[in-house]
């Protein structure tokens, strides 16, 4: 690794002496401190919630005991596995290269404590914010910034991924589909800052490292460090380097969360094992089946050109409607996914989802299209969906092809704009009525009354509808 970089990063889960943030938090590390390589460095953390920043301050005594900066400079800081970190080398300070055998920053999992069910369903919340401003101060009175990119992730991702019914092996992408947005914000921040190199806490198993780099890769001329691949950790290391460094984790939460609006996946623990049933206390925006609602319950969505703009009869943004859609549907014991899913290097993971308002959404939406596209469109429209959601999983978000489907997907979804009403009730969910005025529906056509249509100019259609098979079949008779 060339340690002689400006560099900075994005994690989307960070964790500070053993303090996790979820999604989107981003670590910047820039000049201000002295490292025993003679380097010097600052730190600045970007999520993104709600715009803030605490501003830089020197560093006291009050800093942790026994917690030494690392070879990748940060002092005591543990970045979980798929954030992005972020170092920056003062220009003329140290004689480039870090001292042989210097291990990186421990990358660590947000984890949520066993039976503890949070209502909250529409991504990280404040509280997990307020831990990385705190830690922040604590620990050096580093700069932080929270950046709110929550209705651009709905505009600008989510609403491609309802409208391409985009699902990766029954699983809507929540993950996938917010790497790329997440990535481009650490980089405006790096290019910002003078960064020449972005670090990353991914492994080198998972899929975050493909579609982190991915993104970087294509959308500029940084370096990319990944100190876990690179060094090629064990989990046990982690934990023994931030035992030796004395940063105190938190050993009684043992899943790994990652959220966004859109989904909620939980990883770790006895979930690794696929004989072993998830137990009720890792879900926390849905009911089980048993415990959900025990009244069916209707609800209404609205559509216009494929994007939801209300939800039973209240128009609201998009993001809104996420957020409303999540709460309704969770309560109904909708939107628990457990798959056994395949990765990008090969690998068998079994994955654990909680995608309520998605799995409400996109329903409704595939409802609308079987009454408004052609059947052809609808075979089409299957075949892209697939093809989509394996590029996005895939990390491929910069592949012109995928533009190029959403393009085709803009103009098929002109006619997707009606009414569906939704059935929810116990796990279960189905359409109940569906109007649209682009309806291709002609109950005058189908009705058993209709004498327009004359049933006898069928029989010629009959006659030489499969004569090729016909012809097959007599040669073998």
């Amino acid at each position: 690794m060339d340690r002689g970089h400006r560099a900075c990063g994005y994690g989307d889960q960070v964790r500070t002496a053993g303090q996790g943030v979820d999604h989107g938090q981003l670590l910047l590390f820039r000049q201000g401190r002295t490292l025993d390589s003679g380097r010097e460095y600052r730190r600045v953390r970007l999520g993104d919630l709600q715009q803030s920043c605490s501003p830089p301050r020197p560093q006291t005594a009050a800093q942790p005991q026994g917690v030494e900066q690392d070879s990748a400079g940060i002092a005591g800081q543990g970045i979980d596995r798929g954030g992005l970190a972020a170092l920056s080398q003062r220009a003329g300070a140290g004689q480039g290269g870090h001292r042989p055998g210097a291990r990186p920053q421990v990358l660590r999992q947000a984890r949520v404590p066993q039976g503890e069910r949070r209502q909250a369903r529409d991504g990280q919340g404040d509280e997990e914010i307020a831990k990385a401003e705190k830690m922040a101060k604590e620990i050096g009175g580093y700069k932080h910034y929270t950046i709110d990119a929550k209705e651009e992730f709905a505009n600008e991702y989510i609403a491609r991924g309802i409208k391409a019914n985009a699902e990766y092996e029954g699983y809507p992408l929540s993950t996938a589909l917010a790497r790329p947005l997440i990535a481009q914000k650490i980089i405006d921040i790096a290019k910002k800052e003078g960064a020449t190199a972005i670090a990353h806490g991914c492994t080198g198993k998972g899929n975050d490292q493909f579609r982190f780099e991915a993104v970087i890769l294509a959308m500029s001329d940084l370096d990319i460090i990944a100190p876990i691949r690179e060094l090629n950790l064990t989990r046990t290391e982690e934990q023994a380097y931030a035992a030796e460094k004395g940063i105190k984790l938190n050993s009684d939460k043992i899943y790994s969360i990652d959220e966004n609006i859109w989904g909620r996946s939980i990883e770790g623990d006895i979930l690794e094992d696929p004989a072993n049933e998830p137990p009720e206390e890792i879900y926390a925006w849905t009911a089980s089946a048993e415990d959900a609602l025990d009244t069916p319950q209707k609800v209404s969505i609205e559509f216009e050109e494929g994007i939801p703009v209300a939800i039973n009869g209240e128009m609201m943004p998009l993001i809104d409607i996420i957020k409303k859609a999540n709460e309704i549907a969770g309560e109904n014991g909708i939107g628990r996914v457990d798959t056994i899913e395949n990765r990008m290097i090969g690998l068998k993971s079994r994955e654990t989802y909680e995608v309520p308002g998605a799995k409400l959404l996109i329903a409704a939406h595939q409802a609308l299209e079987e009454l408004v596209l052609t059947t052809d469109e609808l075979r089409f429209a299957e075949y892209m969906s697939t093809l989509y959601a394996d590029l996005v999983y895939r990390a491929l978000w910069q592949e012109p092809l995928r533009e190029d489907i959403d393009q085709a997907i803009d103009h098929m979804q002109r006619r997707v704009s009606g009414e569906v009403t939704m059935k929810l009730f116990k796990g279960s969910i189905a359409p109940l009525t569906r109007e649209s005025p682009f309806s291709l529906y002609s109950i005058e056509q189908i009705t058993f009354e209709d004498k327009e249509t004359d049933q006898r100019e069928v029989e010629g259609m009959i006659k030489y509808h499969g004569l090729q098979a016909a012809n097959y079949q007599k040669l073998n008779r």
